[in-house]
């Protein structure tokens, strides 16, 4: 055992003289070091801790002023959806009211009265505004049933209607529809654009052979259109 100890010593005197020791030493050293450092900038300890919250307090203020076209795009498609669903959420009524009536099937027959009615109605709002209380009509029964329907704000708006009673005395249909502006609504396909209002709705009473009875009770009147 004299004798290993005696080799260990005259090895490490050895070392330290010809210096292989002291880097040994030196190089644990440099590697313990190294450990600790990157212990200590790891996330989870102090020194990582503090350069994360100064890295991400730096990158934020820099972010300020640097754009990200694919965020932005992003942002923008998000906003234009958002727009969207608000409009098509507010307007889907509105647009299925406007459906429903254009598309509206009108009856096979009708009283006189009652498309003076339809003449309110379509007309009363839009008149109103303008500060009408009435639509004039122009009657003449010279060779069948003929009206002139006045619009009291825009005389390009008036409506002429040409209606006979061929088959069944005091039964008329339309024979003729034509506009102040146009001219003739009826026998052509020109007359099939012309499918919203007034304009659309006595259309489909000429296309569908709609037949209107007891002209001589309302002959000679006007449209009252105020608000009772």
């Amino acid at each position: 055992m004299k004798e290993l100890h005696e080799v260990v010593n005259s090895h490490i005197t050895s070392m330290i003289e010809n210096g292989a020791l002291n880097d040994m030493i030196a190089e644990r050293l440099n590697q313990a070091i190294k450990e600790s450092v990157d212990d200590s900038m790891r996330s989870y300890g102090d020194f990582g801790k503090a350069l994360k919250e100064k890295m991400n307090a730096s990158l934020n203020q820099a972010l300020k002023n640097v754009t990200f076209p694919e965020y932005n795009k992003f942002v923008s498609e998000v906003a234009i959806q958002a727009y969207n669903d608000v409009l098509t959420e507010q307007a889907k009524p509105k647009i299925v009211a406007a459906i429903e009536q254009r598309l509206e099937a009108v009856p096979k027959e009708i009283t006189a009265n009652e498309l003076l009615g339809k003449i309110a109605q379509y007309w009363r709002e839009p008149c109103n505004e303008e500060g009408h209380e009435e639509i004039e009509i122009e009657w003449s029964d010279s060779h069948g049933m003929h009206l002139k329907i006045k619009h009291p704000e825009y005389d390009w708006e008036t409506i002429k209607i040409s209606c006979y009673d061929h088959r069944t005395p005091g039964i008329f249909t339309i024979g003729y529809l034509s506009e102040e502006s146009s001219g003739r609504l009826s026998g052509t396909l020109n007359g099939a654009t012309h499918n919203s209002g007034l304009r659309g709705y006595l259309y489909k009473l000429y296309c569908a052979g709609t037949t209107i009875s007891g002209f001589d009770a309302v002959y000679g009147e006007s449209v009252h259109i105020g608000w009772d």
